[in-house]
């Protein structure tokens, strides 16, 4: 999954390369309002797409290879300012794998110092995702122009090494990167000098962005750690359900799960997702109407439900009777 700020930061490059933000919603079925939640996640699949049709539309082969700047990233790419606010270059790197192997189902980074520098590699996270050649466009210039402008602007790769086998794209990536591009290799990586690695942030580190994001990671990693998928689900159930149902595809993401591995491990509970949400629901409004000095409206927000009336028929076709029934059999116990 990809998150709705990368969506729309697509949907900005396309149109500064003369590409109608409605055209490239349309060609991949969609209408601007569909993928307008910058908070939203969206599927590889739909992503991979845009980035195909933004190239066939535009007529530009290589417009993904583009130049990031500050402004941009602090709108679209706050993860940078995260990966990046570390204390040096190599604490940068960490973050970002630990960052990715925790929150996204499509790309997978991992690293090594090895005798010729330290190598960065960029793959897909699954043996069903395919990396086509604008999502390597797209992934080494944030990744290569990134470093210079949120750690210092010496630190930039001093090759690369990619999966592709065409000549030509080697020859644009040489002209684009100023450097030099060894195409037809097992993997895609970026490759920095060894030295790299202890080099300072230039930036003045921000603590709060820290503290922001130390939390988000933790609780993705308490999730993780427990193999109880259940438990998990409710967990995050109990989060979000206030904000109304989440969507199968937001909770999977928060899961760490895919979508059809989501809908397997419900399958294997015996519920549907709407099934479990409302089940789950209603057994969190008997906990909270024991409560008395929460109301009934009060129990009804928690749950999840704007409308009181709705809340109370879907309490009553579990319970047999309404919530303030319920609240009024429990005291007089």
């Amino acid at each position: 999954m990809v998150s709705g700020t990368v969506i729309q930061y697509l949907l900005a490059m396309a149109n500064a390369n003369g590409v109608d933000k409605a055209s490239l919603c349309k060609s991949v079925g969609l209408v601007e309002k569909d993928i307008s939640d910058p908070d939203g996640t969206f599927s590889f699949g739909l992503y991979s797409k845009m980035l195909s049709e933004g190239v066939r539309l535009s007529g530009n082969e290589y417009f993904w290879l583009m130049d990031m700047n500050p402004a941009q990233a602090s709108r679209n790419n706050v993860i940078w300012y995260y990966a990046l606010n570390a204390g040096n270059f190599f604490e940068g790197v960490n973050r970002l794998v630990r960052y990715y192997a925790l929150l996204n189902g499509a790309v997978s980074f991992s690293h090594q110092i090895g005798e010729d520098g330290f190598r960065v590699r960029f793959e897909p996270a699954s043996a069903d995702i395919h990396f086509s050649d604008y999502l390597l466009d797209w992934g080494f210039s944030q990744h290569s122009k990134g470093t210079g402008f949120f750690s210092s602007p010496n630190i930039k790769p001093i090759w690369l090494e990619t999966t592709f086998s065409s000549t030509e794209r080697a020859r644009k990536y040489e002209e684009y990167f100023q450097l030099p591009v060894k195409n037809g290799q097992p993997f895609n990586e970026l490759v920095y000098d060894k030295k790299a690695v202890s080099t300072p942030n230039s930036r003045e580190p921000d603590p709060n962005l820290d503290l922001l994001f130390s939390r988000l990671l933790k609780s993705h990693e308490e999730i993780e750690s427990q193999p109880d998928f259940e438990g998990n689900l409710k967990k995050v159930l109990r989060e979000k359900l206030m904000d109304g149902t989440p969507s199968i595809a937001s909770v999977a993401t928060f899961l760490g799960l895919g979508t059809r591995t989501f809908q397997r491990r419900m399958k294997a509970l015996g519920y549907s997702y709407s099934g479990f949400v409302l089940k789950y629901r209603i057994s969190l409004a008997v906990e909270y109407l024991a409560r008395p000095e929460i109301s009934v409206t009060e129990v009804a927000y928690l749950v999840g439900y704007s409308d009181v009336a709705a809340f109370s028929t879907a309490f009553n076709r579990i319970q047999g009777c309404s919530p303030s029934e319920y609240r009024q059999r429990l005291h007089a116990r």
